[in-house]
């Protein structure tokens, strides 16, 4: 994923990208692509995110929003 998200930068993938390396305890990662997507969207917000989100499953999507959150997203 990290390899695809290198040649395809896009809000999205980092997004996502943020949510597995949380999920995987590999915090530091996460912090820096949250860094990342703050860089490139300085008003990204979770709040947002959820009101927009296409993720059917809303089990994955709470847990997928933790996950950000312990990236450092707000």
């Amino acid at each position: 994923m990290k390899r695809h998200v290198q040649s395809f930068p896009n809000l999205g993938a980092n997004i996502w990208l943020a949510s597995v390396y949380a999920e995987l305890g590999r915090e530091r990662e996460a912090r820096a692509v949250a860094a990342a997507i703050m860089r490139v969207n300085p008003d990204f917000s979770l709040e947002v995110l959820e009101q927009r989100s296409a993720v059917r499953d809303p089990a994955l999507e709470r847990r997928r929003l933790a996950n950000l959150r312990k990236a450092g997203l707000k």
